[in-house]
């Protein structure tokens, strides 16, 4: 649903690749990431110069992750990334509930912002605990 509001929002192609197990998160963390995912759909749409983006969730044991990608503009993140507002509040959000944003991106040769949250650890332990 998410994507589908996010496309016709934007004026975006947005293929989404869902590679993630059925994993348990706050609510809390889930509109974090949320929020994320879409500042992140806003920031290719304004900046890279691209009419499509790839969002890729993937899980694993102890977190789960969303990359937004795109082959646009990109930056140079060798003299460290110039993080705007909302790249800068959403990286505050995630650390709040024990996240973590890592941006990767080249002039000329588009952006990946990876967003990882951790899954909550009750169930995360239970579900290995089980028999």
């Amino acid at each position: 649903e998410l994507v589908d509001g996010l496309e016709r929002d934007l004026a975006l192609r947005i293929v989404l690749r869902d590679d993630a197990a059925d994993v348990a998160l706050a609510d809390e963390v889930v509109a974090r990431v949320c929020r994320g995912v879409r500042e992140l759909l806003c920031n290719v749409a304004r900046h890279a110069g691209v009419d499509e983006a790839r969002v890729c969730v993937t899980s694993t044991a102890s977190a789960l992750a969303v990359a937004v990608e795109d082959d646009g503009r990109g930056m140079d993140t060798g003299r460290g990334v110039q993080r705007g507002i909302g790249l800068r509040n959403l990286e505050e959000q995630l650390a709040r509930v024990g996240g973590e944003m890592r941006v990767t991106a080249r002039p000329g040769r588009g952006s990946r912002v990876e967003l990882r949250v951790p899954l909550r650890d009750e169930l995360a332990g239970a579900s290995r605990d089980d028999p």
